[in-house]
């Protein structure tokens, strides 16, 4: 048959016995719970039975046959299991006391364990909640770190039932105290750790003044005890009882190695090397050399010899052994440089040997350069061991990889570290950099210089600006250092001199002012000058200089006329705290009554300026706020003047026939212009312009040839007449010209 638990789990070591009057026979359960017994013919009282389990009656009578076997049904023993509950306290004050360990050990030997929880409360179950105590008498001990355990005896634990039980303990305190010494003077800060032996929980103190500790209200028993302090040696650990008094006595750490770590080659000190000290105890120290090679090692243990290892990329190690260390042991080390090789090809992309190419090996402070000949071939000798990285280049190329890292720190010779080079022309040319940049610093520039399929191109290049006088250097790196009292627009131009193609930047430079700033003159070195007093703005502001284009409709009054160049200087209407001079270049050909006017973003219209002052070939004017200025002519009268017949004799085969000339008016902005062109015999042949306003100043105007009937004129001599009016009258004036095909 077999056997199971209530859970129908199958039970081992379960005892069968069938029994008759006369005989019994017995056997086990096995781990699957099943059971064979062997016996004689006859009818048998079958039992099973198992320590923790109700007795059971498998069969009251089954009879069986010389050699007949026959299978009873599974069968359930019941459990009978107590339970053991209660709580754990502190004896004095009655504080609970978790994870106390209890144990309940029976009078046949078995033991069982439960811990209590964070209320001190017990019991003796399993994960499922089920008792798990054979019934009987126990003994229940109650034991905790720190505290003496506590005992109760002859306690009944019966089946199905829990017995109540209740423990208090004290708490089982002590102490070890003692004074830490070195060469018989006290020492203070030591720190003391005592470890407790039997559950590894540590207690620390740190030695006063006068060298004494004492470590209180601690568990009693037995301890690890160490000592130990920054810069002293400590003794080994020792095991003491509580109530012991202890001389701990430390060595103090005075050793000291020191020294000068050099080149053998060049006797020059040796910066960062490594210098490493150790005694194979547990006791090591080590320092970096500075500028001068120095190095230093304080606080050693002077107890066993040290091997000290010096250390230094590029350089043999130096290692030397059994040392023994002072209070002032000096060691000086001389390093051996490592040296090596490296050589490689650079190829085309036909694969054929390219000459011409510039290598570079670079590491740290160490630049090798070298360029290939008509084989292709590159090398480095005899070079200091370091990592190094090597790039090719030879403008108009692209090396294949970009660069690659060879490392020497061990010497040796490395080959064949080859380049391809790919062509990379330049087809466009950007440069990087800020728009707007300060005339008190310097201002570095970079490009991007791609081809024309957008790969990076390798270019020769070549600084320049479009005004030289505005700038105090700019290098063929690409910083800009313009001159401290320039102001104004600047076009920077970077040139590829292998492919010609030019990038180029608008810049502007700024005067920045403080309210702090001292007195200053700035100018465009066009002629263009504005001088500014100390502290004349309230706060930190930058001054700008543009020269804006602007339309013809805003280049003239009914009275005045814009003559050269429009000065934006920004920020516009800035209020100045003390007034300003203003200068500007009188425009080549101006003539008459010439002012400074500023435009009035009111009304939107420009305002003349009436203290402008001459001064040679400069207007001055001195101003309050900032905004946009320019050089004012009073209008002329009613005129057409400075006309221009170009190219005369003309072929309309080749160009139109351009005429220029230059109207004034004091009554308009805008007078009517009529153009009409007449053969010698009077006869109109082409109407350029019938009655149109043009604006005040220049203007051109092209004649194709034709007629207005649309066919080409003949070979001869025309007359041009021109014709302006105004509120005043009307102006003609008449030009001649040759037309030949």
């Amino acid at each position: 048959g077999r056997i199971l638990d209530e859970s129908g789990v199958p039970l081992d070591q379960v005892q069968i016995t069938a029994s008759t009057s006369n005989d019994s026979f017995f056997t086990e359960t096995g781990l699957d719970g099943s059971f064979v017994v062997s016996l004689r013919s006859g009818t048998y009282r079958v039992t099973a039975e198992k320590p923790g389990y109700a007795k059971a009656v498998l069969s009251e009578s089954i009879s069986v046959a010389s050699g007949e076997e026959k299978t009873l049904p599974d069968y359930t023993l019941k459990r009978l299991r107590g339970n053991i509950a209660g709580e754990v306290r502190q004896k004095t004050g009655g504080q609970a006391l978790p994870e106390t360990k209890i144990l309940a050990r029976s009078g046949t030997g078995s033991a069982y364990q439960a811990l209590s929880d964070n209320s001190g409360k017990f019991q003796f179950t399993d994960a499922a909640g089920r008792f798990i105590l054979l019934p009987g008498r126990y003994t229940l001990i109650a034991s905790k770190a720190g505290f003496r355990a506590d005992t109760l005896k002859d306690v009944a634990v019966q089946a199905n039932q829990t017995t109540q039980g209740q423990f208090l303990l004290e708490k089982n305190l002590g102490e070890i105290r003692g004074t830490v010494v070195a060469a018989g003077s006290p020492v203070e800060g030591a720190t003391i750790t005592a470890t407790y032996v039997s559950s590894g929980v540590y207690y620390t103190a740190i030695s006063a003044a006068d060298g004494t500790f004492a470590i209180r209200q601690i568990p009693v028993g037995s301890y690890e005890v160490r000592v130990a302090r920054s810069g002293y040696t400590s003794p080994p650990p020792q095991t003491v009882a509580t109530g012991a008094v202890l001389q701990l006595e430390l060595v103090k750490n005075d050793g000291r190695i020191h020294g000068v770590v050099s080149d053998r080659e060049t006797g020059q000190p040796v910066r960062g090397a490594r210098v490493y000290a150790d005694d194979s105890h547990g006791n090591n120290g080590k320092d970096y050399t500075d500028s001068q090679g120095r190095y230093e090692i304080s606080e050693l243990p002077k107890v066993n010899p040290y091997t000290v290892t010096v250390t230094k990329s590029g350089y043999q190690a130096v290692r030397q052994e059994n040392l023994s260390v002072t209070a002032d042991t000096r060691l000086d080390v001389q390093l051996s440089r490592l040296y090596g090789n490296i050589s490689g090809h650079v190829l085309g992309e036909d694969q054929q040997p390219m000459a011409g190419v510039t290598v570079r090996a670079s590491s740290g402070q160490n630049v090798f350069v070298d360029t290939t000949g008509s084989q292709g071939t590159f090398s480095f000798v005899h070079v200091p061991a370091g990592q190094y990285t090597l790039t090719a280049s030879k403008v108009g190329f692209q090396s294949d990889p970009v660069q690659q890292i060879v490392s020497l720190w061990q010497g040796g010779s490395v080959e064949n570290v080859d380049f391809t080079m790919k062509e990379a022309k330049a087809a466009q040319i950007e440069i990087v950099g800020p728009e707007l940049l300060s005339n008190q610093s310097k201002q570095q520039y970079t490009f991007v210089a791609l081809t024309a399929d957008k790969r990076s191109a390798s270019i020769a290049p070549q600084w320049s600006v479009d005004l030289p006088a505005a700038v105090d250097s700019l290098t063929a790196t690409g910083l800009l250092d313009p001159k401290d009292q320039y102001i104004g627009p600047l076009t920077l131009i970077l040139t590829d001199t292998y492919s010609g193609v030019s990038g180029k930047k608008s810049l502007s430079v700024l005067q920045p002012l403080t309210p702090r700033s001292a007195a200053v003159s700035v100018s465009d070195q066009l002629g263009a000058e504005l001088t500014l007093a100390d502290s004349t703005v309230a706060e930190n502001v930058a001054i700008q200089l543009r020269k804006p284009v602007i339309p013809p409709a805003q280049r003239a009054t009914r009275s005045f006329q814009v003559l050269g160049d429009v000065y934006q200087f920004s920020p516009e209407n800035l209020k100045l705290l003390k007034p300003a001079t203003l200068s500007l270049p009188v425009p080549e050909g101006a003539s008459g009554d010439l002012v400074i006017g500023r435009w009035d973003l009111q009304w939107l219209e420009w305002k003349p300026l009436e203290s402008s002052r001459l001064q040679g070939k400069q207007l001055e004017v001195e101003i309050e706020q900032l905004g946009r200025f320019a050089v004012l002519g009073l209008a002329e009268p009613l005129s057409l003047k400075e006309i221009e017949l170009k190219p005369n004799p003309f072929s309309p085969q080749v160009g139109p026939l351009r005429i220029r000339y230059v109207v004034t008016s004091n009554q308009t902005t805008s007078p009517m212009v009529t153009i009409k062109i007449y053969n010698m015999v009077g006869d109109l042949v082409r109407n350029l312009v019938s009655g149109e306003p043009q604006p005040r100043g220049e203007n051109v105007v092209t004649w194709d040839g034709t007629t207005d009937h649309g066919r080409m004129a003949r070979n001869g001599r025309y007359v041009l007449q021109l014709k302006v009016r105004d509120l005043s009258g009307e102006k003609e004036a008449l030009k001649t010209f040759v037309l030949i095909k």
